[in-house]
């Protein structure tokens, strides 16, 4: 391609036609700068693509987080309604006069603190990131900020019941 614009320019010189060679200048300058803005496009395009899957894999990574956190609640919420239960029946017992050393013991276990510790990681790297910007005023934004209050308010009520 190159070697035929020489030839264009070479004739076009020969010919001592000077506005044929401006115009054949401008033209060259004009398809120079395409493709420069083609490449520029490209290399937005692929910018973009590489931000998004990283934005995907913060999300991943909160979506993993709070699966986990479901989880250890819900652990929680067993181990506290046995917790009770046994609690139940051992004042229950001790009403009725019946002092079972065993169920006493398992119930000395009302006595432990439960500290629920959600797994910030993946919303901590989001935000560290900067890609927090990319959901602002998102409904997915409004869902992870209420999550993370009410985790704050949860991790106070533990603290108020402990």
């Amino acid at each position: 391609m190159l070697r035929f614009f020489k030839q264009i320019r070479k004739q076009v010189m020969q010919q001592n036609k000077i506005r044929s060679y401006i115009l054949y200048a401008i033209g060259e300058i004009v398809l120079v700068m395409i493709g420069i803005l083609l490449a520029l496009q490209v290399n937005n395009w692929n910018e973009q693509r590489i931000e998004n899957n990283q934005l995907n894999e913060y999300l991943q990574s909160i979506k993993t987080n709070v699966q986990t956190d479901i989880i250890k609640l819900e652990s929680d919420a067993i181990k506290r309604d046995t917790l009770r239960e046994v609690n139940r029946r051992v004042y229950e017992n001790i009403n009725v006069g019946v002092y079972d050393i065993a169920e006493l013991k398992r119930a000395e276990r009302f006595f432990y603190e439960f500290y629920f510790t959600p797994n910030r990681s993946g919303f901590q790297s989001l935000t560290n990131s900067g890609y927090i910007g990319k959901l602002a005023n998102t409904k997915l934004d409004s869902l992870l900020s209420n999550y993370y209050i009410g985790l704050d308010q949860l991790r106070e009520r533990e603290i108020s019941y402990n």
